[in-house]
């Protein structure tokens, strides 16, 4: 088993692919951190470190704009949950103007000539963050049930599936339908931040979950042995 294990790990074309794997292990990890001890810093403590462990060992050479603001917003929600998470209102703000940055990273390398690999993995692998620190923060601090961290282990749960199933395997995809459920996820959990909505936000959390398993069905679909 860990000679296969080395010998997947030793198929990744590069440094990123390599991180994404310690990243889903290193978030998943967190996460049950955060769920055992009711709290939220283990999972926030991933999230930075991880980030910051991919900026410095994949980015390119000197300041790029889009990643920049891409590292803000989520610097800035990160720092919403860590600070004050009791305030449901705050967060729902902060979760909103990071959906609102996470359209103009995208302008700003178009815009800018400044599109890449990294800063579109980068940009991914954030908005991964934050949709499960947002779960987290409802299971953990509102006192949502726990079938709401669905959506934010799916992608790293493929990931690591990915991962085993061999270097052959296709990435996940990033279709309009995908971007479409990646709204409705945000919009979901921010108004599910709201004190006072929780009978209102069930059905609209329980419709995004359903839909973001949905997007990736796909993609697990792709993992079967070929024939």
């Amino acid at each position: 088993m860990l000679g296969l294990v080395v010998l997947r790990w030793r198929a990744l074309p590069n440094v990123t692919e390599r991180w994404s794997v310690w990243n889903a292990l290193a978030a998943l990890t967190g996460a049950l951190l955060s769920l055992a001890l009711h709290d939220m810093r283990p999972a926030l403590a991933v999230t930075v470190g991880s980030l910051c462990c991919m900026y410095l060992a994949a980015a390119p050479s000197g300041v790029v704009l889009a990643s920049a603001i891409t590292a803000g917003r989520t610097a800035m929600l990160c720092a919403a949950l860590a600070f004050a998470p009791e305030h449901g209102a705050l967060i729902a703000g902060a979760t909103l103007v990071n959906f609102t940055l996470d359209g103009l990273d995208g302008w700003v390398a178009r815009r800018f000539d400044q599109v890449s690999d990294f800063g579109a993995r980068f940009d991914m692998e954030s908005d991964s963050h934050t949709v499960l620190l947002l779960d987290l923060w409802l299971v953990v601090q509102a006192g949502f049930p726990a079938w709401v961290l669905i959506a934010g282990v799916l992608r790293y749960a493929f990931v690591l599936c990915r991962f085993v199933a061999g270097p052959r395997v296709h990435k996940e995809r990033r279709s309009r339908f995908s971007r479409w459920v990646f709204s409705l996820l945000v919009v979901s959990r921010a108004f599910a931040c709201l004190p006072d909505v929780r009978g209102l936000s069930l059905p609209l959390l329980a419709l995004a979950t359903l839909a973001v398993c949905v997007s990736f069905a796909p993609d697990f679909y792709g993992l079967r042995p070929e024939r």
